[in-house]
Parts: structure tokens; sequence; C-alpha cells
């Protein structure tokens, strides 16, 4: 489920305490409709929403650094800030940490086309970026070549050292105590409960969770061997979600190539146990791909996962995405054809107008820039030169709570300015042929059938199941970064989407 906060605020003597209340009201309501969890609520009284000075509004924005909820949960989009191209500021900097701002009384959904024409702009930008990516693996590759540390996690037991690793004796210890754990018979819940009992934390000094000890008996470095490029594909036990490795000849891999934590013998008798347990509940590894894995949830909240299952021993089997918490399931031929054709109808039926409408799109928002550019830069300008005082002023000997706290505010502010602008920067003219190209070669793989779990997800957002109905978020890829082109209110967080419902 997603985890939410509450931003309420009334600005002036003209409203009263009772409206953020009814705020509030408002807000918990959507927020149970919608299957969110409210952790905390952040409130400000008469503050302006045109100001920065807002106490909640500010700790808020701190709290969001440590990805501790993934929404923010508003009224309506006045009570956020009443200034559209600071509420894009913010909103960048929101997306950053991974949070999204939601209204609860004015879902923004008055431009479906909107939605997905978004959407395919920022696919198309990140399919003609992949020749930088390209450059980059091949500098990763050499690394791998070498055994180097290519970014991403250390994993517990290790330290890196000149792109080395080298073992960290401490939590070295830690993770032998996992596989001895784990081959004396005891379950995941079971290990990392023993493990906080005992005082040990992980890599990011935080106690245990059940499902990060799957990955560390699965991880092959602490037998010495070193892997890059592991492109994965997941099956699901009704529980969780296991992860499996793809094509052998896509990763590299180099035997004895690392300072092993543990022996070779102990890593196969570890994978075999894992294999004999997952047999022993019943779960069945199938090549069988889940399209629409990681997208379609229950009524009641849960995410639905895929599973198989056959009548009787030989019996040919069945598939499904089915909730592990009430068990409602729903064949995945049947959801998997719907969704499919939707797609087809909504995108590849008609290239060549969906083209035209892009291009028209896209010189409308490059034209909506130069303004707020402007704004920005102005902006940037007198934030500098506030800092500057304050700076001075400590320096001469004035501090104080409040000094501090302004001081806090506007480097927030500066930062979101700069991300702001460096986003405006980007080029986003589109060609034609190239847009015309990359549709046509979606389309072709589409007709194929080639690559369809990446094309679902390059097009659909969420998928909710009722008793009758099944509907559909599509057309939205990732948190619209900007503002409005209404000048009356900043945009929404996630791109405008076009819902379908359709029945079972």
């Amino acid at each position: 489920m997603l985890k939410a906060v509450i931003y309420a605020r009334y600005s002036s003597d003209m409203q009263r305490e009772e409206s953020i209340e009814a705020q509030l009201l408002d807000i918990r309501k959507y927020a149970d409709r919608n299957g969110i969890i409210i952790i905390k609520e952040y409130k400000d009284e008469a503050v302006s929403g045109q100001t920065e000075m807002r106490t909640a509004f500010q700790a808020m924005m701190t709290e969001a650094k440590r990805r501790t909820f993934d929404l923010i949960i508003v009224h309506k989009v006045d009570r956020f800030t009443r200034n559209r191209y600071d509420a894009a500021v913010y909103k960048s900097m929101l997306a950053k940490y991974g949070v999204r701002v939601v209204y609860a009384m004015q879902p923004i959904d008055d431009s479906p086309e909107g939605g997905l024409l978004e959407g395919i702009l920022e696919s198309f930008a990140e399919y003609y970026s992949k020749n930088l990516a390209t450059e980059v693996m091949k500098g990763l590759k050499q690394n791998a070549y070498k055994a180097q540390f290519n970014g991403g996690y250390v994993p517990l037991g290790y330290n890196v050292v000149d792109k080395q690793y080298v073992i960290n004796e401490k939590e070295a210890f830690v993770v032998k105590e996992i596989f001895h754990m784990y081959l004396k018979g005891y379950g995941y819940k079971r290990i990392s409960d023993m493990l906080n009992e005992k005082g040990y934390k992980n890599k990011k000094n935080n106690p245990f969770v059940y499902n990060s000890i799957a990955c560390i008996l699965t991880n092959e470095k602490y037998a010495g061997d070193y892997a890059f490029n592991k492109t994965r594909r997941t099956y699901s036990d009704g529980k969780r979600n296991l992860k499996l490795h793809k094509k052998a000849d896509e990763v590299i891999r180099i035997s004895d190539a690392l300072p092993a934590i543990i022996s070779k013998e102990v890593y196969e008798m570890t994978q075999k146990e894992m294999k004999r347990r997952a047999v022993f509940r019943g779960v069945t590894l199938t090549k069988r791909e889940y399209l629409l894995s990681g997208l379609v949830s229950c009524a009641c909240g849960r995410r639905m996962v895929g599973y198989s299952s056959a009548r009787t021993k030989g019996a040919p089997k069945h598939y499904y995405y089915r909730c592990p918490g009430c068990g409602c399931s729903i064949k995945a031929e049947i959801i998997e054809t719907k969704v499919l054709a939707i797609i087809r109808d909504q995108v590849f039926n008609s290239v060549d107008n969906l083209i035209e409408l892009i291009l028209e799109y896209a010189a409308k928002k490059n034209s909506e820039k130069s303004d707020e550019l402007k704004y920005l830069n102005n902006e940037l300008k007198t934030v500098g030169q506030q800092l500057n005082n304050i700076v001075d002023m400590i320096a001469n000997g004035v501090a104080s709570t409040q000094l501090g706290k302004k001081l806090q505010e506007l480097e927030t502010y500066q930062e979101g300015i700069k991300l702001r602008i460096a986003e405006l920067a980007q080029n986003n003219e589109v060609s034609k042929t190239k847009l015309e190209t990359w549709l046509l070669d979606l389309k072709a793989k589409f007709d194929e059938q080639e690559d369809l779990k990446n094309l679902v997800k390059l097009f659909i957002k969420q998928i909710r199941m009722s008793r009758d109905d099944i509907e559909i978020d599509f057309f939205v890829r990732a948190p619209y970064k900007g503002a409005s082109s209404s000048s009356a209110a900043p945009s929404a967080p996630v791109i405008p989407r076009k819902t379908s419902i359709v029945k079972k």
C-alpha cells in the first residue's frame, strides 16, 4: 500500500481552524477510498501559500528527502502553493525523492490526451537517449571484466576500496550467520528476527527485514563469483516475488574473482535447499511470462501476483493473477487480452493521427518555457541575495533559531529552482521522422508480440480489479514535472490520465 502524509493550510483570519479540520476530513476519506495509509499530518495555520515561511511545509519537504512516504495529499491545488511556478519547483524536488502530490477534491483529469502525449514524449526521449546509455555500458563492461565495483549498492560483508571488493570482517560474520541459520532450517522471518534480537544491523545500519534474507542467500559474490548485468525476471509463490536470472549469455560472470566469505559448497547447498523448500510449498517455477506483473491491484488494496495451478499432477496448468490478501483471482489470459486490445485501439490503430497530436502538444509545451525560465532566473537571483544577507548577519555575530530556519528554507528553495531550470533547459524538440520510426517500430513489436511486457509497462500505469469491473489507468509513465498552462492553478503532479473501465 502507498504511504502518504497530509498537508493542510489556512491562510488568514478570514479562515478559521475548522477549515483545516474540514480539509483533513475530506483527505482521510480520499485516502480510504484509494487504499492509502496516512502516516503523518502537517498543518500550517494562518500562513499564506505565497511564502516559503511555512514551518510545517518545510518540515514535510525535509522528511520527503528521507523517502518515508510516497504521496502528499492536499485538499485542493491552492492549499499547496498559490504560485504555479513555485509549485513546479517543489514538485520537481519531490519527484527527485520519489514523492507525488495528489489533490483530494480536485482530481486533475481534464485532459486525457495530455496523458497519452506526455507519456509517449517521455518514452520517446528515453528511447533516443539509449545511445548514451550504450556508451556508458561499454565502460561498465570493461570494469566488470576486471571484477571491479560498478556502482549500485555494496553487499553486506564487503567494502569497496579503489573499485575493488574487500571483506568487512564484522559484517562478514553476520553473512555467515545467515547462511548457517538457513541451512539449520530457519525461515527468512525467523532469521531476521534472530539477527535483530542480537542487535545486528544491515548495510544501511537498519534492522533486518525478512524479504532481504533471500537476496543475501542468492548473492553469488559471497562464494567469490563476480557477476554483472544480470537481467532478472520474477515469479511468485503468492506471498512474495523471488528473482531468477534470464539468459546466461547476457551476464558477465567471473569465477573466483572476489574474496569469498563462504565456501562454494555452502553456497550450492543453500541454493539446493531454497529450491527444495519452494517445491515443498507447491511453488511452480514456470517460463510463463505475466505481462501485467506489478500493475494489477485488488479492490482490497493489495497488489495481485501471478501464479499457476493444475487440478491434478500432470494436468495442464492454468495461470492467474491472485490477491495474496483476500485470495480473489482472475485468469491471466482474460485480463491480458483486454489490456492488449485497449493499447491497440488507443495507440497503434491510428499512428499517423497520434504523431500529429504529439507534435502539436510538444510545440505547445516548448512555447510555455520562456515565461517560467524568466521567473525562475529572477527568483534564483533574489534567493542568492537573501542567502548572502543571512550569511553576512551570521558572520557579524547575529544569530537566532529563526534565522537558521530561514537559511535552511532558502537553501532548499534554491536547490529546487536550480533543478527545475535544468529540467527546462533540456532539449524537447521532437523530430517527426524519428517519432514516426519509433512508433512504427513499437507497432511492429506489438504485432509480432515481441517484448510485450515492456510495451505494456510503457502505456499502462495501474490496473484495479473490483468484483464486476477492471479499471485501467494508462498513458502515464512518470510524474509530470512542470507548471500548468493554466494561470489559475499548478499542474497535477501526475500526468493527466485516461481511465478505461471494462467488464470482466
